[in-house]
């Protein structure tokens, strides 16, 4: 699954942080910002995905999302 990312800032945009339930996925320091998750590996339910830029001046913005993870389809043979 992509996620990117779009960070700007008068002072200039040092790094964006991508998170999956506040797990750091990657630290991307050039535009454009993106990552990929590998969402078939989670388990089925919500998860958090969270960006997170960072300026030179020290400051940060987060912004957040949720996504549910369907549980797998049930494929046992029908009789």
């Amino acid at each position: 699954m992509p996620i990117d990312a779009t960070a700007s800032d008068n002072v200039g945009v040092t790094k964006v942080d991508f998170r999956v339930d506040g797990t750091l996925l990657v630290s991307d320091a050039s535009s454009p910002y993106s990552t990929t998750w590998d969402a078939s590996t989670a388990s089925a339910g919500s998860h958090t995905i969270s960006v997170t830029a960072y300026d030179a001046a020290g400051n940060n913005t987060v912004a957040t999302r949720s996504v549910t993870i369907a549980p797998p389809a049930d494929t046992t043979p029908r009789r």
